[in-house]
C-alpha cells in the first residue's frame, strides 16, 4: 500500500521524462539524506558518550520516517507550484520510496 502511494505521488502530476531530467537532484537528494543522517547520529551519539551499539545502529533508525516527508512535499508542491514544486515532489518521493 506505501509503495503505490509513493508511485502515484511520484507520477501523478510528473511525466516519466520529467524525472528522468531531473534525476541527478534526487541523486544528489539521497546522497545528502543519507550522509546526514549517519553523520548527524554519529555526531550526537559521541557527544553524548552513547555506546557502540547505538553509534553503529542509529543511522538505520532514521530512514524509516517517510510520512513526514512525503507530507511535506506535497506541501511545498502546493506553495511552489508549476516546476519548481513538482521538481520536490518528484525527487523526495523517488527518493522515499527507493530509501
Amino acid at each position: 500500500m506505501l509503495a503505490a502511494f509513493f508511485v502515484v505521488a511520484a507520477f501523478a502530476a510528473v511525466a516519466y521524462g520529467f524525472l528522468f531530467r531531473n534525476l541527478p537532484l534526487a541523486v544528489a537528494y539521497m546522497l545528502g539524506l543519507t550522509a546526514g543522517k549517519f553523520l548527524g547520529s554519529w555526531i550526537g551519539s559521541v557527544l553524548s558518550d552513547a555506546s557502540i551499539r547505538v553509534r553503529k545502529y542509529l543511522p538505520f533508525c532514521l530512514f524509516s520516517q517517510a510520512g513526514v516527508a512525503i507530507g511535506l512535499s506535497i506541501v511545498a508542491g502546493q506553495v511552489f507550484p508549476g516546476v519548481v514544486g513538482d521538481t520536490i515532489l518528484a525527487a523526495v518521493a523517488a527518493t522515499t520510496f527507493l530509501m
